[in-house]
């Protein structure tokens, strides 16, 4: 890496062709001439410098001429070095940003992982060289995402076959698509391409021998204790799959799609149930049915992970008698994936012991399991239904698990099974002793409670996952490991992962701020003193779906800058800002604040500012069409905290600089009037293209633009014209243009200028980091 940063400079440093016109080339300079700057692409600037970014592709172009290049680089001591040619002697995984061309797409960076993406409908491909030291058939792994689905082609020197992606749903939910190619030896070429104007984003290329099936001899048999790891080289057999090595670990790999399994010998000291986790990695989605002596135990569904070493783990309980065991792990549905571990933890059940006094009485019976029935609603909330399951009052099973659109609640020794189309899923455990556990199989976001008693809660949803335990007992919790939000007081154990650890996705409220109480029983909290008549909506949801930006309307308070920066995190980075608060599933919600590194939680519950002229009388924010309520309810918990005044007037002006650190967000600030254009509009594209929110204020008094002055907006767009003018799109608060409309449309709240109108009338600008 650091010889390919002493190239780009000497190059950049060097290169000044000025002389050389524009031209859409769409391939890097051949090996012969510039040693092959595979990866980088070239673009011209205003100035005609050529540029070498290895980020920056949309508007990929490369030199007109290859050999003025070559001629720069002659005499350069690194002009020898190759900087992308992926080399194939068996297995192998191609870097996604080692391409050598690149047409009408771009590398970017989503969700903290690189992929090839912006796919021009008009058609786009990416090219990877490959010098092939063990030719033959290998089959090709692409991990892809597209909402819609597409259709696309894979071509080795210039041979294509054709694909076809089904729907991902996002471009975030990857897929596999596999299929065989033949490499031949030396230098070869593999081209993917998008057809019949559709697009798609490529996360991962992988390639497999097409012969990779063998049969290894018995490794012995492993013990099985409480709470055993199961080192996956232990196998007593294994089929069309092999152990491997990658980056200093060792894994079961290879799988094949015509059917895999690799099997382990057990000797179960103890019968009972397991937790058994299996720590996994697969380019798209994936399955596996799990065997106890010859017979289906368990089914694992594996969503995708989007590379072979980005490992996830996936938990089933299963019943294992004692004595010898024969546990198999099959890949069903021509699936494939990586298996790096396995761990079966034994389960136990929560029991009180009862002392004998003396003389004893009659023994008071140890708690145990309901049987009573568990509650199974639909409540609609204003965009979605949710499928709401209550427990009861003991201390309650509940098991939820999903196949297609059909959802199955197993509580208390009673199974019911509902068909629908839910947003989203709310389990609560309320009193007792509860063990709640959402399987890995729903895909639905799930939001799960404790309660009362010392609760153990496992939500392994595929979806967004949830879990609330503040108040009550001692509770144990486990997310997906992905991306689950844990909010549990200091008592509770929470066990997340490192990743979530690091998102800021674990919660701990030893507290709440203003004396507010840590039990959650729906109370009647304080409300800001200018409320007036509170309106309590009872149909709508915190986070909905998702938070988006145009659930930003403001009221009658001038607090436009604490709304814009909400607005450009819902924007940019819409499960960052459902870290800021959570529904506590009791009518009260808590948002964390981080001013200066210290953590304040405030409650409020859902009374909004009556008295007003919007929809339902609300004075203040509102929620809009999809009646998501965070905006209204983090304007509350502010009220609250900004000044501790406990008022709506306290919002009145500010900074938005200062929101973004009350809620921890780390950002950086340019003034347009003193950026030049180009680089105002490089630092807003980048931005935006990288997930990163943009907030702006006007100057007091503005001119020559419909927006207005002293007030905050969010920057959804920066775009260039035919002939290189730039623009900027604004997003306005309020929830209409206001200033001045013009796109023919009042009411969508955006408004687009031109850069030296933005430069000319904005004072200010922060970039989220």
């Amino acid at each position: 890496m650091k010889m390919k940063n002493l190239l780009l400079e000497r190059l950049e440093a060097r290169l000044n062709l000025s002389s050389l016109a524009g031209a859409s080339v769409l391939q890097a300079p051949s090996l012969t001439d510039v040693s092959r700057l595979s990866g980088l692409t070239e673009r011209f600037s205003s100035t005609n410098r050529i540029k070498l970014d290895a980020n920056f592709v949309s508007d990929a172009t490369a030199l007109s001429s290859a050999q003025a290049v070559a001629q720069s680089v002659a005499s350069d001591p690194f002009s020898s070095l190759l900087l992308g040619d992926t080399t194939v002697s068996g297995a192998t995984g191609i870097g996604i940003s080692s391409y050598s061309a690149i047409n009408s797409c771009r590398l970017e960076t989503r969700a903290g992982s690189q992929n090839i993406g912006y796919m021009s409908p008009g058609g786009a491909w990416v090219e990877y060289r490959l010098n092939v030291t063990a030719p033959g058939t290998y089959k090709l792994d692409l991990a892809l995402a597209s909402p819609n689905g597409a259709t696309g082609s894979v071509a080795v020197n210039g041979a294509a076959t054709n694909f076809t992606l089904s729907r991902t749903g996002s471009w975030d939910t990857y897929a596999n698509v596999s299929t065989n190619i033949t490499l031949g030896s030396g230098i070869q070429t593999l081209r993917v391409a998008a057809r019949d104007a559709s697009q798609f984003n490529i996360r991962g290329l992988n390639l497999t021998p097409a012969n990779a099936g063998i049969t290894t001899p018995s490794a012995g048999t492993t013990t099985v204790t409480s709470n055993t790891q199961l080192n996956v080289a232990s196998y007593s057999s294994i089929y069309n799959s092999r152990l491997e090595s990658r980056n200093g670990s060792t894994n079961i790999g290879y799988v094949s799609t015509s059917g895999s399994y690799v099997e382990y010998t057990l000797n179960v000291q103890s019968a009972g149930n397991y937790d058994i986790a299996l720590n996994t990695a697969q380019m798209g989605n994936a399955s596996l049915d799990l065997l106890v002596n010859g017979s289906r135990a368990a089914s694992y569904s594996l969503a995708a992970t989007g590379s072979w070493d980005a490992y996830r783990t996936t938990t089933k309980t299963v019943a294992l008698p004692a004595g010898t065991v024969k546990l198999r792990l099959a890949s069903t549905n021509g699936t494939q994936y990586n298996l790096k571990g396995i761990s079966l933890v034994k389960t136990t059940a929560t029991t009180t012991p009862t002392p004998t006094p003396s003389p004893a009485p009659a023994p008071a019976p140890a708690p145990s399991t309901s049987t009573g029935a568990v509650s199974v609603q639909t409540q609609w909330l204003t965009s979605f239904n949710q499928l709401n399951i209550t427990g009861t009052s003991g201390n309650d099973s509940i098991y939820v698990s999903q196949s297609g659109s059909t959802i199955t609640v197993n509580a208390n020794g009673r199974s019911q099974s509902l068909s629908g189309n839910w947003g989203a899923i709310a389990v609560k455990g309320l009193d007792g002793a509860d063990t709640i556990t959402i399987d890995s199989s729903v895909s639905i976001e799930t939001l799960a409670y404790g309660g009362r008693g010392n609760d153990t809660i496992k939500n392994y949803t595929r979806g967004k996952a949830t879990i609330v335990t503040i108040g009550g007992g001692q509770d144990w919790l486990q997310g997906n490991g992905t991306n689950t939000s844990y909010w549990a007081d200091s008592s509770d154990r929470v066990n997340a992962s490192t990743a979530e650890i690091s998102a800021g996705r674990v919660h701990t409220v030893s507290s709440f701020a203003y004396g507010v109480s840590l039990e959650l029983d729906g109370q009647n909290l304080n409300d800001p003193t200018d409320t007036g008549t509170p309106v309590r909506l009872r149909s709508n949801s915190l986070w909905g779906t998702g938070p988006r930006m145009e659930d930003v309307k403001q009221g009658q308070v001038a607090n436009c800058y604490a709304l814009a920066a909400p607005q450009g995190l819902a924007f940019s980075q819409p499960d960052r800002l459902r870290e800021v608060a959570v529904d506590l599933g009791d009518g009260t919600y808590a948002v964390h604040f981080k001013r200066g590194g210290v953590n304040t939680f405030v409650r409020v519950d859902g009374d909004l500012a009556g008295g007003g002229p919007y929809a339902g009388g609300l004075r203040f924010s509102q929620p809009t069409a999809s009646g998501n309520m965070w905006m209204p309810i983090l304007e509350k918990a502010y009220a609250q905290f900004r000044k501790g005044a406990n008022s709506y007037a306290s919002l009145a002006y500010g900074w938005y600089g200062a929101v973004l650190a009350d809620f921890g967000v780390a950002y950086t600030t340019n003034t347009p009037g003193s950026t030049a254009a180009s680089t105002l509009y490089t630092n807003i594209t980048n931005a935006l293209n990288n997930k990163r929110g943009v907030i702006t204020g006007t100057k007091d008094s503005v001119s020559g633009a419909p927006v207005v002055g002293n007030h905050v907006y969010t920057i959804v767009r920066a775009t260039k014209d035919a002939v290189g003018n730039m623009f900027v799109t604004l997003r306005n608060p309020w929830g209409f243009d206001g200033g001045g409309n013009n796109d023919g449309n009042a009411n969508d709240a955006h408004v687009t200028i031109s850069m030296t109108q933005f430069r000319s009338n904005f004072s200010s600008m922060a970039i989220v980091s």
